[in-house]
């Protein structure tokens, strides 16, 4: 069962440190970029719309514990990959996965964070929205304007899109976070999406009602909702940073 995480990062600060303890980097190859200071272990190739962060971890200032709100996301380990796979890119919300959720659930704040690498430019593309899809896939439930990304290297983010009006998901109710990049019909899939290197099956790329799973990590997208404690949880939150600590 994952944990929810309750923390607030100051301008989501990322910094270049090098990973530690189980964050590895495969053998390199022509499509990914290393990083530095970790061991070598057997991973498959990856495809050509994603690469390897050069190095990096998160940097936050702790973590906040309260009783009936939080930050919840599958994208919780050491940042690892960045990927441009599209045309849009998803994350599958369950709140079963989060340890002392119950419902109502209101989702009032959505946020994600982007890399561009000097290998992989952006420009033109720049541009992209959120979108909130019911747990079909394809039925939208509400939609940002569109965020103009500066065009500089490195880490963008969060990227923070507050609500005008928060959305009510009741018992049993789902619901996918997307990010789409597809302003004036483009295709490239960029800006390219930070994510993490562990896979838990709730990241996903294609289109409304059309998602493949993205088999080698999980998106940092997230949402910040606010639940109901299931009685016998009240109070007995797990709080997680976003190092999976």
């Amino acid at each position: 069962m994952k944990k929810i995480m309750s923390i607030y990062l100051t301008l989501g600060v990322l910094v270049g440190m090098g990973f530690t303890s189980k964050f590895q980097k495969p053998v390199p190859t022509t499509d990914k970029v290393q990083i530095k200071h970790v061991a070598k272990t057997n991973l498959s190739s990856l495809p050509a719309n994603t690469a390897r962060v050069p190095s990096g971890q998160w940097l936050g200032p702790g973590a906040t514990d309260n009783p009936d709100s939080g930050w919840v996301t599958y994208g919780d380990n050491a940042m690892t990959y960045l990927t441009w796979a599209g045309p849009r890119r998803a994350t599958y919300f369950d709140p079963a996965d989060f340890a002392g959720v119950g419902y109502p659930i209101t989702i009032d704040t959505v946020r994600t964070w982007f890399y561009q690498h000097s290998a992989y430019p952006w420009a033109p593309d720049t541009i992209f929205k959120f979108m909130i899809l019911d747990g079909d896939g394809a039925t939208v439930i509400d939609t940002s304007p569109w965020f103009h990304l500066r065009d500089t290297l490195g880490v963008q983010g969060p990227i923070v899109w507050a609500l005008p009006t928060p959305i009510t998901r009741n018992a049993g109710e789902t619901w996918y976070v997307v990010v789409d990049p597809t302003v004036n019909g483009q295709t490239s899939g960029h800006p390219s999406t930070l994510a993490d290197g562990v896979p838990d099956g709730h990241s996903f790329a294609g289109d409304l009602g059309s998602w493949s799973n993205w088999p080698y990590g999980e998106f940092f997208i997230d949402c910040f909702i606010h639940y109901t404690p299931p009685p016998d949880d009240v109070g007995a939150k797990d709080i997680v940073s976003p190092t999976g600590t």
